[in-house]
């Protein structure tokens, strides 16, 4: 199975591999695999999928960083949707068979054939392949899988703008009941449902519910997460009081970037890669 997979920072699409990554154009990133870089937002992460598409991808993931809204996510949590909630009220399906593949690979290290009848077959069955821990069916109920990962399977939300605030995380996470909020999914989904092709979304929690994201640094980062550090000295002179929350970015960059890495390698195995070739380059 051909994987197209898209980025919206160029930090997460180094997972796959190190060196120049061009930017919204599509890359080989293995066999069988195409990798897009394409800035944050969903009218990018569309056009990326469309090209994808139009490239010959089958399966398509959103791969990346996601906001924490769940207190019970912490930086590193990986979350794998059935669905992905729109603000407007849509919900977006994720492919079952390319997620119960990707899910059986998270929790036993080995991948589900594509179509298996013996994948997960929803978000509250019972653990398999020797994974006792409880899951209690509620939304916000993470599991623990292989590598020490932390997974959520229950719905993830996908926003317009980045959600900056603690108290915008924590009025998201009451409306809605989502574990983790991101911005490109929902249209990566929607594209691959109008083109008849397979989607899933894999993310993983970069600042927590408890996090906010600082103006500060916010503001002088661009689409694709490249931070203009030229910037960011006279940005904090202005609001030294970003500063404590940067702090708490910067550790929790460790366990989001484990993850990503580890996450990496489970997706590529999708398509039949290796995931030991994943990239060095984060």
């Amino acid at each position: 199975m051909r994987l197209g997979i898209i980025c919206a920072l160029l930090r997460e699409a180094r997972v796959f591999g190190g060196g120049v990554i061009p930017l919204r154009a599509a890359v080989e990133a293995g066999d069988d695999v195409l990798l897009a870089v394409c800035g944050m937002g969903g009218e990018n992460a569309a056009a990326a999928a469309r090209l994808l598409l139009e490239r010959g991808a089958e399966c398509l993931v959103s791969f990346g960083l996601a906001g924490g809204l769940s207190p019970r996510l912490p930086p590193g949590a990986v979350v794998v949707p059935a669905a992905v909630l729109d603000l407007r009220g849509g919900r977006h399906l994720a492919d079952p068979a390319c997620r119960d593949a990707l899910l059986r690979s998270l929790y036993s290290g080995s991948p589900a054939p594509h179509g298996d009848d013996n994948a997960l077959r929803s978000d509250h069955d019972a653990p398999r392949n020797g994974d006792n821990a409880s899951h209690t069916g509620r939304n916000d109920a993470p599991r623990r899988g292989r590598d020490e990962l932390t997974i959520h399977t229950g719905p993830l939300l996908c926003a317009d703008s980045p959600v900056a605030t603690v108290a915008g995380k924590r009025a998201l996470f009451a409306r809605h009941g989502c574990g983790a909020v991101d911005m490109e999914s929902a249209a990566v989904l929607a594209v691959a449902a109008e083109r008849g092709a397979a989607a899933i979304a894999a993310r993983v929690v970069f600042d927590s519910a408890a996090a906010c994201l600082p103006t500060a640094v916010t503001a002088c980062a661009d689409a694709f997460g490249q931070v203009d550090f030229r910037r960011l000295p006279p940005a904090l002179l202005r609001r030294p009081a970003a500063l404590p929350a940067m702090l708490r970015l910067a550790r929790a960059w460790g366990p989001a970037r484990r993850s990503l890495r580890r996450v990496g390698g489970h997706v590529l195995t999708l398509g039949g890669g290796d995931r030991e070739r994943i990239g060095d380059g984060l």
